[in-house]
């Protein structure tokens, strides 16, 4: 479980101050999940609190409007919304992964292939971890 406190600016750019959220997560499989992602629970609290900020992002914290749901009072839909959106992103990770290594593999390949220089094993490694850094 992981919680924080941050500022967030409503639909109408009003800042709420503080916004707070809690996420509990189950992990299915430790391997993997420590695998994919280093510190797999600051993974999800940076998730979480990126799904927050766009789903405050697109409500109104007052009824400015009378066509739009207001911020606060809206919780169950609200929840359900966080729900998906950090479900999506924990469910899209290792496609994303997959994805830089497919890049850092084709470079590899055209560098030796140009024959600009030959990686040894442990050369290799480097580029990789880099864009595991960036990423």
């Amino acid at each position: 479980m992981s919680g924080y406190f941050t500022k967030v600016n409503d639909l109408d750019g009003n800042p709420i101050v503080p916004v707070a959220s809690a996420a509990v997560w189950l992990v299915q499989n430790t391997a993997r999940a420590l695998f994919d992602v280093d510190v797999f629970d600051e993974f999800v609290a940076f998730q979480s609190e990126t799904a927050v900020r766009q789903i405050v992002n697109s409500y109104a914290y007052g009824h400015s409007d009378p066509n739009r749901m207001p911020l606060p009072g809206n919780t169950d839909e609200i929840t359900s919304k966080l729900s998906a959106e950090v479900t999506a992103v924990v469910a899209a990770w290792p496609f994303v992964v997959a994805g830089v290594l497919d890049v850092v593999e084709s470079a590899i390949e055209q560098v030796e292939g140009r024959g600009i220089v030959n990686l040894g094993h442990f050369q290799r490694s480097d580029p990789v971890a880099n864009r595991m850094i960036v990423l």
